[in-house]
């Protein structure tokens, strides 16, 4: 009976051993880590400055699902359209429902950008930049040439 008193003791002394030393390599890994995370510190930033995402990344989607369609309007007007569609006015449609969005000018030379309400908020993110910048380009040639064109469904 003391044999097998003994290897039991041995086997959870070994085992206290085993359990130290998967506390010690997992110490040994989470100091490689951290340090490597401090030296890669910043790399994302640098990264995104020299090949920034475009506007509709899949990462996107994560960081700004339901985004604000007079922030995407600014950003895009300074950032594509160099910030000549000040005048234009952007807005959520409910009543439109057969198309994404729509460019329309009123007398007077006022200028909007209708965004399906129905259409766009159940949809990717990406659809609705890409409806956005889709009618800003209308409106920019509005603006800049003043070239109507009627009918474009998008």
């Amino acid at each position: 009976m003391a044999y097998f008193d003994s290897l039991a003791s041995m086997e959870e002394d070994f085992d206290e051993l085993s359990n130290e030393k998967d506390f010690l390599v997992a110490l040994q890994l989470q100091n490689h880590f951290d340090k490597e995370e401090k030296e890669n510190e910043g790399q994302l930033d640098k990264i995104t400055q020299i090949h920034p995402m475009n506007v509709v990344d899949k990462q996107w989607e994560l960081i700004d699902p339901h985004p604000n369609i007079h922030t995407l309007f600014q950003q895009f007007n300074h950032q594509f359209f160099y910030g000549k569609l000040d005048s234009v006015y952007v807005e959520w449609s409910k009543r439109m429902t057969r198309c994404a969005g729509i460019c329309y000018y009123r007398r007077g030379g006022e200028c909007r950008i209708a965004l399906s309400a129905s259409y766009l908020t159940l949809r990717p993110r990406k659809d609705l930049v890409e409806t956005l910048l889709h009618e800003m380009i209308h409106a920019y040639l509005f603006v800049t040439h003043n070239n109507k064109v009627i009918y474009c469904f998008f």
